[in-house]
């Protein structure tokens, strides 16, 4: 019978890497559709604080969040470099504002190590661990756990004509 760990070996292969802040997270290339520069958005009544609202891409309005309130980093300034990641999770378009892309790299299982006891369980369950780009720490998160399909749902969707 195989032996179970809780260190985190779900994130392996090509990760995005962006900063928030001063932080480096990684996620899943997978999940990415593309990049695009921040636009203009259109406010949801009634939406969560994180909830910035929705763009037009390309005909197909798409639900975006604020990434660093959603995670809890609280607001930031923007910047040339502030973009929103487009991703498809649970079946759905949504994007994320983030401070910068900075890189895609490759990621290997043995190099990823727990999160730090302060980060596991609770609302930072989405935390599978860290690993290393060069000296700069980079904290692996699974988007699917910060967006559950419940709250992207609630979102309206996304990907819904105009």
């Amino acid at each position: 019978m195989a032996e179970t760990t809780d260190t985190p070996t779900a994130l392996s292969g090509k990760v995005l890497t962006f900063r928030l802040g001063e932080e480096t997270f990684g996620i899943a290339i997978a999940a990415v559709r593309e990049i695009v520069s921040l636009q203009p958005m259109t406010p949801l009544p009634d939406a969560p604080h994180h909830v910035r609202g929705v763009i037009d891409l390309r005909g197909r309005f798409i639900p975006v969040v604020d990434l660093r309130l959603r995670l809890g980093r609280g607001s930031g300034e923007e910047t040339e470099a502030t973009c929103i990641v487009v991703l498809q999770l649970h079946g759905t378009t949504l994007g994320v504002v983030v401070d910068a892309v900075e890189d895609v790299m490759d990621v290997e299982a043995e190099r990823v190590e727990p999160p730090p006891p302060r980060w596991a369980g609770g609302s930072a369950g989405y935390l599978l661990g860290m690993t290393r780009a060069g000296e700069r720490p980079v904290v692996l998160v699974e988007m699917e756990r910060v967006f559950p399909a419940d709250e992207v749902a609630a979102l309206g969707g996304g990907d819904f004509p105009l």
